[in-house]
């Protein structure tokens, strides 16, 4: 009686294991996407909005891979929805059932070790299926060295001249089957092109003291800006380059015999130093000018200033922020006044021109409610002029 006991207990146990491993068994298949299915090109739309606004969905039927150890296939095909995620800069298709959310925030620099933040935008996925994230994408700063400042820095996507894109999988966490659709969310991923074409409104400059020409310009200039600021941005022709600021300015330049370049642009009728305005500022050849400049952001052009020409320190304006793109790059902001804002942008690289130093700095004062104008226009210039 014992025997036929403990011979009914055993065979209960291993039903329950075949039934477990069975059950594991279709779990696994259910969440293991083939890698290389294509997608469908049969698309039909639903009503589904992503996170960042209304989106354009897709079905698309996958073919889904067999358990281990298993022999001909008995799973029929699945059907998996996806849909195109929108944000500002760029698309990519995720699973209906996945929820974007969006932070913006800075990085604090590891090398140099120093108070220097870098702003960022991390758009993170999270999965219904696995209750949490599985594919985060950042944005930061075109040129910013991402792999230099992380010990496990995230794969670079692409750029579209304004930021660079990063993205990083959260892999301790998630089956294999939605590190497939990862992969091929990751695969979609396409930067939206910015490209707006401006008519060039040439404006009176000098050079050594006398009128310079304004022949040479071309009729437009097509400029990295995200087009809703399509409107409002104008682009000016001083000294033989195109200088962008808000639409509808006005201003002038002069030129030194030395190459030193400064532009000025403000509103019509208004002041070009009070007031909303725009400067630019290049200064190719004098070093105690340049060292000046530069160590207001650079602490190396400050150390360099202070043993190499003691008598002129760099003034440091009161509340100023300093966010390190690169060695050579910086983006800095001041505090609110009178209801603007100030953001600017500064170059410096001691090693860059033939006579062995170069200086580049452009700042934006505007009006409070133009804080994403001012930003538009310091990553357009950025991208225009090529600085890393």
């Amino acid at each position: 009686m014992h025997q036929k006991g403990f011979a009914l207990l055993e065979l209960l146990i291993v039903a329950i294991v075949i039934a477990l491993v069975a059950g594991g068994a279709w779990y696994a298949s259910h969440l293991q996407l083939a890698r290389n299915q294509p997608i469908s090109n049969s698309v039909v739309p639903v009503n589904v909005s992503s996170a960042s606004g209304p989106s354009s969905t897709i079905s698309t039927s996958v073919q889904m891979a067999e358990p281990a150890n298993s022999g001909t296939s008995t799973n029929p095909t699945s059907t998996i929805s996806w849909q195109t995620y929108h944000d500002p800069e760029f698309t990519l298709i995720i699973p209906t059932d996945w929820t974007a959310s969006t932070t913006s925030s800075v990085i604090s620099l590891a090398y140099p070790e120093n108070t220097s933040t870098v702003p960022y935008r991390s758009i993170t996925f999270t999965s219904q299926a696995l209750n949490g994230p599985v594919l985060i994408i950042t944005a930061v700063p075109h040129g910013y060295d991402m792999v230099d400042q992380s010990d496990d820095a995230p794969a670079c996507l692409a750029t579209n001249g304004q930021h660079d894109f990063y993205y990083s999988t959260w892999n301790g966490n998630t089956p294999a089957g939605l590190l497939s659709e990862v992969r091929q969310s990751v695969a979609s991923f396409k930067t939206q092109a910015f490209a707006v074409s401006l008519p060039i409104t040439a404006l009176p400059w000098t050079f050594a003291g006398t009128s310079g020409s304004n022949a040479g310009y071309p009729k437009k200039i097509s400029i990295g800006v995200p087009p809703e600021f399509a409107g409002q941005i104008a682009a000016y022709g001083v000294a033989g380059k195109v200088w962008l600021g808000p639409a509808g300015w006005t201003g002038s330049g002069s030129e030194g015999q030395d190459g030193s370049l400064e532009v000025n642009l403000y509103p019509s009728g208004e002041s070009a130093t009070s007031g909303p305005h725009v400067s630019y500022e290049n200064i190719p050849a004098c070093s105690n000018c340049m060292l000046y400049a530069a160590g207001t952001y650079f602490p190396a052009a400050r150390q360099e200033e202070a043993g190499t020409y003691p008598y002129a320190t760099s003034t440091i304006p009161q509340g100023l922020v300093v966010s390190t793109v690169s060695p050579t790059l910086v983006t800095y902001e001041l505090p609110n006044q009178n209801g603007l804002l100030t953001r600017g942008v500064a170059y410096y690289d001691p090693h860059n021109d033939p006579l062995g130093f170069y200086y580049l700095e452009a700042t934006y004062v505007l009006p409070q409610s133009q804080a994403d104008l001012a930003n538009a226009l310091v990553q357009a210039f950025i991208g225009q002029e090529g600085l890393k």
